[in-house]
């Protein structure tokens, strides 16, 4: 195991997720790249208060 790791364990979609990720690793992020729901949407707020998703 990596050090630089760290575990998360959740529950998805009534499933038990147990994973070593990056602890810089956003939770919109693990959804789509580690558990493959691409209708995970992620947004941010920019300057004029408009919401992006992307």
């Amino acid at each position: 195991m990596n050090a630089e790791l760290v575990k998360i364990e959740l529950k998805v979609n009534g499933k038990k997720v147990c994973k070593y990720v990056a602890p810089s690793m956003r939770l919109a992020d693990f959804l789509r790249e580690e558990l493959h729901l691409i209708g995970t949407k992620k947004a941010v707020m920019q300057e004029n208060a408009e919401l992006v998703l992307f």
